[in-house]
């Protein structure tokens, strides 16, 4: 754990470094408001017998720059908490059974580049239940990332390459220029059961809205569509997508669109 409780961690480095469990573990790094920061080559996990169930926290952190993390056999991967300026690129993340990165709270132009991402049951989860507040994203980037999808429905029940989720009317949740584009998202035959790979969902009653930008991806093996919608507050704008699905569908009828993307 690197922090100094109500204090700001400024510009800590670290590189290439490996951490590893004996068995289960609760957090492999923590970076509590850590600031101007630069994590370079960090491996947590590496093999089945460690496992995490955060592999790295960096709640209440700004201006981080992650690049070539390799992060495996956790449960979650990496925690975003009230974070701003997070940046993450050249990663490999597989076999975890959450996701890769976990949202709540403030997220503030944070992004997820260039990285590949194998065997999880969500790339990017974005969850108010694990906040007791506010859900405000703002300007989050998930770009040039290859998705496989191929861990079996067993263990990975879900498989989205990006899900929003509010559970709370109570808490108003906000997702504005999500931009997701130019990935890569394979859902592999038989080893997923997967309707609609990236999944939308406002609590009834919610006052927030939900923005999403779906750009110039390629999606193939899904069973239905590309995005699923079950509440109004939602819009999304799609466009210059290729896609192979059984269904041929692009989004589910409930999701709210400008006319033009229709």
């Amino acid at each position: 754990t690197i922090s100094d409780p109500g204090k700001w961690i400024y510009t800590p480095v670290l590189e290439n470094l490996a951490i590893q469990s004996t068995g289960a573990a609760e957090v492999g790094l923590h970076c509590d408001s850590c600031s101007d920061a630069r994590i370079t080559n960090l491996t947590v996990g590496g093999n089945p017998s460690s496992h995490f169930a955060v592999a790295l926290d960096l709640s209440n952190s700004n201006g981080v720059f992650i690049e070539h993390p390799i992060i495996s056999y956790n449960t979650k991967g990496i925690l975003l908490i009230d974070t701003s300026a997070i940046t993450i690129q050249g990663g490999d993340f597989f076999a975890l059974t959450d996701g890769v990165l976990t949202i709540c709270g403030k997220s503030i132009w944070d992004s997820l580049r260039n990285s590949w991402i194998e065997m999880v049951d969500y790339g990017i989860n974005i969850d108010d239940s694990l906040c007791k507040s506010h859900t405000t994203v703002e300007s989050l980037t998930i770009s040039g990332n290859a998705f496989l999808f191929n861990g079996g429905v067993l263990l990975y029940k879900h498989q989205l390459s990006l899900r929003i989720n509010n559970l709370s009317k109570e808490q108003r949740f906000v997702a504005d220029q999500v931009l997701f584009t130019q990935n890569h998202v394979l859902m592999a035959g038989g080893l997923s059961a997967t309707s609609y790979p990236i999944a939308v969902a406002l609590a009834q009653g919610q006052r927030g809205y939900v923005h999403l930008i779906v750009a110039d991806n390629f999606f193939s093996g899904a069973s239905s569509g590309i995005a699923g919608c079950d509440k109004p507050g939602v819009s999304i704008t799609y466009s210059d997508n290729r896609s192979y699905t059984k269904t041929g569908d692009a989004l589910s009828d409930d999701c709210a669109l400008p006319k033009s993307a229709r």
